[in-house]
């Protein structure tokens, strides 16, 4: 079982490759023809960049322990005694320098469903169905739920 700092580096470290292959990534037009048509002969340079793009893994683990490293020096250099009671959404606004990480928390920080108006529903439902009114059928409820939910927009 992974703990959740392995989970969050694992995540962070897979962002992380999506985010550079969709930045890395030239596509056809945008490289001009007088590059396409020249080949060149095969250099160290060349090798060590597809070694590297070949263990992509431990480079993303590794860029993901060097974000959260800057996400933390930020935190502590800022000094601000009131940054919890920041918005989230304001923060990861202004931080997008981070960018996987941005995304991250984005995801795990955004407003989570409710179902408050299906409680709301039930409960005033049930003030149609007390023990007077056990009889109704659930098409009369149906509509006097629609009437009392619209009574604004008939009067």
């Amino acid at each position: 079982m992974l703990s959740a700092k392995d989970g969050v580096r694992r995540e962070l470290g897979s962002l992380i490759l999506d985010y550079n292959n969709k930045t890395d990534a030239p596509s056809s037009d945008s490289i001009p023809k007088s590059e396409k048509v020249t080949t060149k002969k095969p250099g160290i340079s060349d090798f060590l960049k597809q070694r590297r793009t070949e263990s992509g893994v431990p480079n993303a683990a590794a860029s993901a322990v060097n974000i959260l490293r800057m996400y933390m020096e930020i935190e502590i250099d800022s000094g601000r005694e009131d940054r919890r009671t920041e918005v989230a959404g304001t923060y990861w606004k202004t931080n997008k320098h981070l960018a996987p990480l941005n995304n991250m928390a984005l995801k795990y920080l955004s407003v989570p469903a409710t179902s408050v108006p299906s409680k709301r529903m039930f409960s005033t439902s049930g003030y149609f169905l007390s023990l007077r009114r056990n009889r109704l059928l659930g098409d009369a409820v149906d509509q006097l739920y629609f009437i009392h939910q619209n009574c604004d927009l008939i009067i």
